[in-house]
């Protein structure tokens, strides 16, 4: 090996390390964030220096929606997603994770068009559950189905803890569609007291933490 192969090595394994060190301290620091709930100082730390240099712009980009929808700024979510997914020279566009929870946004936001496209552009570039979901998503918030209410049912007993306030939505939201105003109220309130006992187990949870 010669001096200069050597010389080449050991500086590419230098700026390996270096990037690496630079990206576990940015992930670090963003998790702490958001484990301290500081979401305005998170958006303005996503915009540094350090972590334009160690952070991917998929990430970044990720990381400041979360942020912009936890703290309540929606305009300025939409805005984020309409210059990062509709920009002429966005290099996100076709981005799998950016663009199912822009799907998801518009969706809620009654945006038909827009959760089209993401939809679309979706489906152009994978396949399987995510893309699935999303699909029985639009036909129920946008299209008015109810003719997933039968698979969502049998899904019910199985479903995990998590997976719960997601389904009393869509079937609430089903029934609603169909016309069936009794059935609507019912998984309404079951997904209300679902959130309401995720908000006590989650407040022992941080006052036990916080005892410690």
């Amino acid at each position: 090996m010669s001096l200069t192969t050597l010389a080449l090595f050991l500086i590419s394994a230098g700026l390996a390390f270096a990037c690496s060190i630079g990206n576990r301290r940015v992930v670090s620091t963003i998790r702490d964030k958001k484990a301290r709930s500081e979401y305005a100082e998170l958006l303005e730390y996503v915009d540094t220096p350090i972590v334009r240099l160690f952070y991917s712009s998929s990430s970044r980009c990720l990381t400041k929606l979360d942020s912009l929808l936890i703290l309540g700024r929606r305009d300025e979510a939409r805005a984020l997603l309409t210059s990062t997914l509709f920009g002429r020279h966005s290099l996100l566009r076709n981005n799998p994770e950016l663009l199912v929870r822009a799907f998801y946004f518009y969706a809620d936001d009654g945006e038909k068009e827009k959760a089209e496209k993401c939809l679309a552009t979706l489906s152009s570039n994978r396949s399987g559950d995510v893309v699935e979901s999303c699909q029985e998503y639009y036909e129920i918030m946008l299209c008015g189905s109810s003719k997933y209410i039968n698979k969502m049912l049998e899904l019910l007993p199985k479903a995990k803890i998590g997976k719960l306030p997601q389904l009393y939505f869509l079937l609430a939201r089903q029934y609603e569609n169909a016309g069936d105003l009794d059935s609507a109220d019912k998984y309404r309130n079951l997904l209300q007291a679902d959130v309401r006992l995720s908000t006590v187990t989650k407040s022992k949870a941080t006052s036990k933490e916080t005892q410690r």
